[in-house]
């Protein structure tokens, strides 16, 4: 038996575009710069992060292992920052900042076309997500 292509599910960082280096450790730094937070994450220490999977995780291992911030009331702290960060994130994918990699949006518009499901898996957050996809593909 055949089994036929149904539906594809993407990732979102790496895959449809490059927001990571260039757009969650860009907002990252923002946020820490607009919180008056010593810290500036470069390539290499983002890389690094990111094995860490969740951005909540990975900020909250960074804040710790640095000694930051203070412990009491660091996960709203931290809650608070990401909603800055994801802001700033927006903002970055709606300038343009952060293009489609090459190919995306025709292949996606091919699935279409085949008339084939198409998903998004994402660790980051609906609204990011949302705001990428549009900004990238349109409505």
């Amino acid at each position: 038996m055949v089994a036929l292509l149904q539906a594809v599910i993407f990732d979102m960082d790496g895959v449809i575009a490059e927001t990571e280096g260039d757009g969650h450790r860009v907002a990252f730094n923002e946020t820490f710069r607009r919180n008056e937070i010593k810290a500036e994450w470069d390539q290499e220490t983002y890389a690094e992060l990111l094995k860490i999977p969740a951005g909540k995780d990975r900020l909250r291992h960074y804040i710790l292992q640095n000694a930051l911030l203070p412990e009491e009331g660091l996960e709203d702290r931290i809650i608070d920052l990401l909603r800055q960060k994801t802001v700033i994130f927006q903002d970055l994918v709606k300038s343009g900042q952060i293009p489609a990699r090459p190919g995306v949006r025709d292949f996606i518009q091919s699935l279409f076309k085949a008339n084939l499901k198409v998903a998004l898996a994402t660790t980051g957050s609906e609204k990011a997500a949302h705001t990428l996809l549009i900004s990238l593909l349109g409505k």
